[in-house]
């Protein structure tokens, strides 16, 4: 039977060139991984239903730290009580963050205990604003309504859609609510004219991000996803761009030696923007420029737990919009140093969920000094019990050391095609549940094709994808042309068990460990992008011939 040849685009080329722009049908589009969305994921603002899930079942079985992170906020911020009273013209700098705030803590507090007095104070506060609030008078516009407009907007993500519409909120209400966003917010303030630089930018990029999502416009959130790689390009004052504000492979960031409170902020938005984008699928964002987010991340912790190892580069030059010159040049400002932002345990959650290590954010969320429940004016607080992740982040990538010593035995190889041998097994840019893996033009020094091999015991290997927690999966059961993807590694998962069978002096097909009918298969040939998938096992077959030679 002619096995079918799909290939397979990316939103982004990871292999060092441009990526050229094509015409595809929509069919081929559902097939991408990492595409331009054809529809947006809801609940997926700073949470997805799963991680919601979580956190009302962590907190129900008092389970640490999630229990003591819910112990620390039941009785702080708004109640069940709180209400809001705005004018038509809203002319106090505060009244935006006061607003989106309260309702964002509110529906945290819904989510962890499914007490609808908590979710009916929040859908209170947006139905409110929405029927009264038509303009601003405040200062810098696009700094202080994006940070209140956005926890807003996440709150209502979470209300619309969060447990199959648990709370209750009208759907005539919530379609109100994103018009109201679009057309009082977003488009007059937040996402036009110029101070979308540096932090005003960043700020800008998170609420701006959080409103695309819940408003459902898949145009504005692509829009935001290039202006988180690039910039906004439609003003001369549009420098936001990941690059652009954390500038140094280092971390360093452009607002590094000016003071802790501005740089923290500045990053933080990055990062909740962030994300919003990973629970969007768009997961190539977080691995963007050698993982520069972590970087800046990392750095910035560092810095204000008390170290003074890191680098610093004075009179620095962003070749985007007015050719911004850095005017800090002496050194890592020590100004609010130890003051930490309440979003590293945002991070933690975004980095574990990339499978990527983070010592220095997790020594910042053990310090006694680390206040994550507290809401700054920019950034949500409540992180102990909100955005906490499942594992350290130091235990994601356990799995990519060699371990020596029988069971558990792993090396780093690269696995080719036989009868493609210029072509290999590439797991993409990053890694996800679900993630395509397809072949590629062969490059040992390509990140993408380096593969941890894990022994299971009795001839049966796992191939974990270097760097990440996720391993290559034959999913359930087996079918002539069944997908194999990238799914998070787990050692008695047989759908990531494969045999080595010898198929001659030096290649082996790799057969599924719980339905050996099924073997890997490559496809006919070889072609960037071209998928993999079981196939019925058969060992004259080269497509399921592979050289596994050590990296």
């Amino acid at each position: 039977m002619k096995k079918i040849n799909i290939k397979s685009i990316k939103k982004e080329k990871h292999h060092k060139f441009e990526a050229i722009k094509v015409g595809v049908t929509s069919l081929l589009f559902c097939l991408i991984a990492n595409s331009a969305h054809a529809d947006l994921i809801h609940p997926g603002g700073w949470h997805t239903q799963e991680d919601l899930t979580l956190i009302r079942e962590k907190v129900a079985d008092g389970e640490e730290p999630w229990a003591s992170g819910w112990s620390a906020a039941r009785n702080d911020g708004p109640d069940a009580n709180f209400t809001t009273n705005p004018s038509r013209l809203i002319t106090s700098n505060g009244a935006m963050h006061t607003a989106g705030m309260a309702a964002w803590v509110l529906t945290m507090k819904w989510v962890a205990t499914g007490d609808k007095s908590y979710s009916d104070a929040a859908i209170d506060i947006i139905d409110t604003w929405v029927d009264v609030v038509r303009d601003f008078d405040v200062y810098g516009p696009t700094l202080i309504l994006s940070t209140g407009a956005g926890a807003l907007a996440q709150a209502a993500e979470i209300l619309e859609h969060g447990f199959n519409g648990e709370a209750g909120w009208r759907q005539r209400d919530a379609d109100a609510a994103k018009d109201w966003f679009k057309d009082v917010i977003y488009d007059p303030w937040t996402n036009t004219g110029g101070s979308r630089s540096l932090n005003w930018g960043t700020s800008a990029l998170g609420g701006n991000m959080s409103m695309a999502v819940f408003m459902d416009d898949e145009r504005e959130y692509n829009y935001q996803v290039d202006a988180y790689k690039f910039g906004y390009k439609d003003t001369d004052d549009g420098c936001t761009a990941l690059t652009d504000y954390i500038f140094a492979d280092s971390g360093q960031a452009q607002e590094t030696g000016r003071d802790q409170a501005h740089v923290q902020g500045g990053i933080a938005h990055l990062t909740e923007a962030a994300l919003n984008m990973w629970n969007q699928g768009d997961t190539d964002v977080i691995y963007r420029e050698n993982n520069r987010l972590l970087a800046g991340v990392e750095y910035h912790a560092r810095y204000n737990l008390g170290y003074n190892d890191l680098p610093f580069t004075s009179n620095v030059f962003i070749s985007c919009g007015l050719n911004f010159i850095s005017q800090w040049t002496g050194g890592i400002s020590d100004i609010a140093r130890g003051d930490f932002s309440p979003v590293y345990w945002m991070s933690a959650k975004l980095f574990s969920k990339a499978g990527l290590s983070y010592p220095n954010t997790q020594e910042v969320i053990n310090s006694s000094s680390y206040s994550p429940e507290i809401n700054n004016f920019a950034h949500p607080g409540l992180g102990t019990f909100a955005f906490v992740p499942t594992s350290s982040g130091n235990e994601e990538n356990s799995g990519s050391n060699p371990i020596s010593g029988g069971e558990g035995d792993s090396k780093v190889v690269h696995i080719t095609k036989r009868n493609a041998d210029d072509f290999a097994i590439d797991g993409n840019f990053g890694a996800a549940n679900r993630q395509s893996i397809y072949l590629w033009s062969e490059n040992k020094n390509n990140v993408n094709q380096q593969w941890v091999e894990i022994n299971r015991g009795g001839g049966y290997y796992s191939y974990q994808k270097n760097g990440t927690n996720h391993c290559i999966d034959g999913n359930n059961g087996g079918a002539n042309g069944q997908a194999v993807y990238l799914y998070r590694c787990t050692e008695n998962n047989q759908n990531q068990h494969w045999q080595k069978i010898t198929t001659s002096g030096s290649t082996y097909r790799l057969q599924k460990r719980n339905n050996p009918s099924y073997s890997l298969d490559g496809g006919n040939g070889g072609e960037d992008g071209q998928l993999l998938y079981l196939w019925e096992s058969n060992d004259n077959n080269q497509n399921q011939q592979w050289f596994i030679s050590p990296q």
